[in-house]
């Protein structure tokens, strides 16, 4: 009840003052009742896409925070454990945006199975599955790509891992990947494309 009655604070207070809105979304519109760096025009044409079957997979373990260790290093822990209470982290780098890969990674690591190389030839290709069937086809023998999607679709499964994914990038590469993809999506041209 408190949580429902914080969230319609939270509408009420951004309605009055003009917040909760993204840039060039409509301002007689209900403003969102959590804050999104997308606006809800890029939103709305992002959910006529089709759903990857990735969206509705569990965001694993986790979830993982980044935090400097006093020594200019940055240490990777499980969200409600710290040094303070004598907990090692999962992960330690001397840069950020290296730990705050970790974070976005760590929840798919106990997955990485998901996806399989099978090891003999068939007509067209080496299989990949996914323990079930058959979801593609490589021309050569690459264990390495297949653990990498592994790793790309852990990461598209979790909206907190590719929020960590989209903040190590760095803010030149995702307002290049900004264009791209409202390019992408037709939103400065009126044209779609892939």
């Amino acid at each position: 009840m408190a949580v429902m009655e914080r969230n319609a604070t939270c509408r009420s207070v951004g309605r009055a003052s003009g917040e909760g809105h993204a840039p060039g979304a409509d301002p007689n519109a209900p403003p969102n009742a959590d804050p999104n760096a997308f606006t809800d025009r890029f939103l709305a044409r992002l959910r006529a896409e089709d759903q990857p079957s990735t969206a509705l997979a569990a965001a694993g373990e986790g979830p993982w925070t980044v935090v400097p260790n006093g020594h200019g290093r940055w240490a990777v822990f499980r969200e409600g454990e710290s040094y303070a209470f004598g907990d090692a982290p999962a992960a330690l780098f001397d840069e950020r945006y290296q730990a705050l890969l970790a974070a976005a990674a760590l929840p798919g690591a106990a997955g990485r199975g998901a996806l399989r190389l099978e090891g003999r030839r068939l007509p067209g290709g080496y299989s990949v599955t996914d323990g079930r069937r058959t979801v593609g086809r490589l021309a050569w023998f690459d264990p390495d790509l297949v653990g990498d999607l592994a790793a790309l679709l852990a990461i598209v499964s979790s909206p907190r891992s590719l929020a960590l994914l989209l903040a190590a990038a760095g803010h030149d590469a995702l307002e290049r990947a900004g264009r791209i993809l409202a390019r992408r999506l037709g939103e400065g041209d009126g044209s779609q494309t892939g």
